[in-house]
């Protein structure tokens, strides 16, 4: 039943979340209030380039979930952490706090999709001691990103992230797995992988300054 009622709140925040208007070519109702219309702008041209970069990346609604723990072992929270990652958490996060009566605690942080905010909830309430989640709702701006693939000296493959604004790359960074894997494959150190891969990537992409 409790999760029954769950289910009509997590409702009610995508509906809300999905009448936002998007009056300047994909933002959010929110985000085109904090940025202000193009036409209101002081300066013309500064308001035109705010405009052309925020048509290029991409913004989306989500939910933020948080919870105050202060009584579950560090095990158990890196236990959900991971558990909460596999379970749709888009990104999932914690930080040190100090509660009520002056006791030291942990803030749990998760960004999701409201489609995927139940179950997350479920699991928080069975892996902690959490007797409750607070939700919000929230916008994302983001880069556009893609994955592409570089060899390195040692004959193993890396893969790069690419995040770009329109056509223009903005960064390129080697994923974190992939040169692990290297790293102790070869016995090298990972920061010697990262460079490699990095400089090779820019190499078969002389373009990109």
């Amino acid at each position: 039943m409790a999760f029954h009622k769950m289910s009509l709140i997590l409702s009610s925040h995508h509906i809300r979340s999905s009448k936002q208007r998007t009056p300047c070519r994909g933002c959010s109702k929110q985000l085109h209030n904090w940025l202000a219309p193009c036409s209101t702008r002081a300066t013309k041209p500064r308001g035109e380039q705010a405009c052309s970069t925020w048509r290029q990346v991409h913004v989306e609604s989500l939910l933020l979930l948080e919870t105050n723990i202060d009584d579950s072992s560090p095990q158990v929270l890196a236990y959900t952490m991971e558990e909460l990652l596999l379970a749709g958490g888009l990104d999932v996060w914690s930080a040190p706090v100090y509660m009520k009566k002056g006791r030291p605690g942990t803030t749990l942080r998760i960004l999701c999709k409201a489609c995927d905010a139940e179950n997350l909830v479920h699991l928080l309430f069975k892996e902690t001691s959490s007797i409750g989640v607070r939700l919000q709702n929230c916008e994302r701006v983001s880069l556009r990103r893609h994955i592409e693939t570089v060899q390195t000296r040692w004959g193993s493959s890396v893969r790069i992230k690419v995040a770009k604004i329109g056509e223009a790359t903005v960064n390129a960074h080697a994923e974190y797995e992939d040169c692990a894997e290297v790293a102790r494959s070869e016995g090298v150190p990972l920061a010697d992988v990262f460079r490699e891969a990095t400089a090779a990537y820019y190499f078969n992409n002389p373009e990109i300054v």
